[in-house]
C-alpha cells in the first residue's frame, strides 16, 4: 500500500467540491450525487423541469388549433383534449378525459355505422366522414396510431367545423342547378367545352336538336362529333384562337352534322372562361339559323329573278305601298325606282311615259 497522503491543498480542493454539492443539493438543483473523485451528478429536476416545459409548449400549441384534437387509446377512450373541444362541444377537459368519441359527438352507447375510428383501426389508415349536428357540419378525421408490435394501439381524432365551407359548397351547387334549369330552358343551343373542345354541359334544345343525350356526348370533342370533317381544320384553327384569347366577342357561322345526318347552320356567339389567368372553358351559346338562311337564300333568288324578268313587275306591302319595282317597271313606264318606292299604283295614272 502506499503511505502517499493528501496535501492539505487536495484536502481543501476536495473539501470545496464537497460542500459545493451539499448546497447544490440542499437548493434542490441536483437529486443524487453518485462517485466519490470527480462526482457524477445526475440532474433529475433540471430534466424534469426541461420536460415539464416541454409539456406545457405542447399543451399551447395543442390548444392554439382551430380544431377539437383528441389523443385515443385502443379503446377508444380519449387520452388527452385540447381547448377547443370545449369551445364547440360545450364540455370542459375533466368530462371528456376517460370517454368515447362517440359519447362526446353523438351522444350513443355506442359508434355510429359510419364511424370513421372503426374503419382507420381495421385498415390502419386515415379515415374521415362529414356528418351534420346541431345545425352545423363537421369534418371528422381519424390517423391510427400503430405500434410495430401489437398493431393499433390508439388513434388521434380531430373534428374540424366546416360549416362555413358546406354553405358555400351547397351555395355553388344551388347557383349551378339554377343556371343548368335557366340554360335547359334556353330556346338556343348552350354549351360548355373544355380543352381541345370536351363537352362539359350539353343542354335540353341541343339534345332535340341533335337527337343525341346529353350523357351520350358529355366528354367527347364536340369538333369531332359534330362538324362536318371537310370543315374541321378550319374549326380547330378558329378553337385555337378562342382559346388563346385572340378572338374578342366572338361570333362565327359554321355547319353542325345531327345525329341522323342532317345538316343544321348555327350562328354561335362564345364567351372564354379563365381561371387565374389560364383557360378552363367555353361558354357557347348557338343559334339555329338554318332556316333563316334558306329563306334569305330563296329571297336572293326571287329577286335575282326579278331583276332579269322582262316583264313590267311592281311589288307591293299588305297597304298597297309599292316596295320594289324591277328595271323592266323603270324602261316600260319612266318611272325610276327612286320616284315609285313608297308610292302607290295610282302614281302610273299620272301618264308620265319614256320619251325614247
Amino acid at each position: 500500500m502506499s503511505d502517499e497522503r493528501p496535501s492539505y491543498d487536495e484536502l481543501k480542493q476536495r473539501l470545496e467540491q464537497a460542500e459545493a454539492t451539499l448546497n447544490a443539493l440542499r437548493r434542490g438543483e441536483v437529486d443524487l450525487v453518485i462517485g466519490t473523485g470527480e462526482p457524477l451528478v445526475v440532474r433529475f429536476k433540471s430534466l424534469a423541469e426541461e420536460n415539464e416545459r416541454l409539456a406545457q409548449q405542447w399543451q399551447a400549441t395543442f390548444d392554439a388549433t382551430n380544431d377539437a384534437i383528441w389523443v385515443m387509446d385502443r379503446d377508444h377512450r380519449i387520452l388527452q383534449s385540447n381547448r377547443t373541444t370545449e369551445q364547440l362541444f360545450g364540455k370542459p377537459r375533466q368530462e371528456v378525459i376517460g370517454r368515447r368519441c362517440w359519447e362526446i359527438i353523438h351522444g350513443t352507447s355506442g359508434p355510429i355505422p359510419e364511424c370513421p375510428i372503426l374503419r382507420a383501426k381495421q385498415n390502419l389508415t386515415r379515415e374521415s366522414i362529414e356528418h351534420p349536428m346541431g345545425g352545423r357540419w363537421f369534418q371528422v378525421t381519424v390517423d391510427p396510431i400503430v405500434d410495430e408490435e401489437s398493431g393499433y394501439a390508439g388513434a388521434v381524432h380531430i373534428v374540424s367545423d366546416i360549416t362555413d365551407r358546406k354553405r358555400a359548397e351547397e351555395k355553388l351547387k344551388a347557383e349551378k342547378e339554377w343556371s343548368e334549369k335557366l340554360a335547359n330552358y334556353a330556346p338556343n343551343i348552350v354549351m360548355a367545352l373544355q380543352k381541345r373542345s370536351k363537352i362539359a354541359f350539353f343542354n335540353r334544345f341541343a339534345e332535340e336538336l341533335t337527337g343525341y343525350k346529353a350523357e351520350e356526348v358529355i366528354g367527347k370533342e364536340w369538333i369531332k362529333t359534330f362538324i362536318p370533317e371537310e370543315q374541321r381544320d378550319v374549326i380547330y384553327r378558329v378553337w385555337d384562337d378562342i382559346v388563346d384569347n385572340r378572338l374578342l366577342n366572338h361570333h362565327f357561322e359554321n355547319e353542325i352534322i345531327t345525329k341522323s345526318g342532317e345538316r343544321r347552320l348555327i350562328e354561335w356567339r362564345n364567351t372564354i372562361i379563365t381561371e387565374n389567368g389560364e383557360f378552363r372553358m367555353v361558354l357557347s351559346h348557338g343559334v339555329d339559323i338554318t332556316e333563316r338562311k334558306q329563306a334569305e337564300a330563296e329571297r336572293e333568288r326571287l329577286t335575282a329573278a326579278i331583276e332579269q324578268a322582262g316583264e313590267n313587275i311592281i311589288i307591293t306591302d299588305p297597304e298597297g305601298t309599292i316596295r320594289h319595282v324591277n328595271p323592266a317597271f323603270e324602261k316600260l313606264t319612266g318611272y325610276t325606282r327612286k320616284e315609285v318606292i313608297g308610292k302607290t299604283p295610282r302614281i302610273l295614272k299620272s301618264g308620265k311615259q319614256d320619251e325614247a
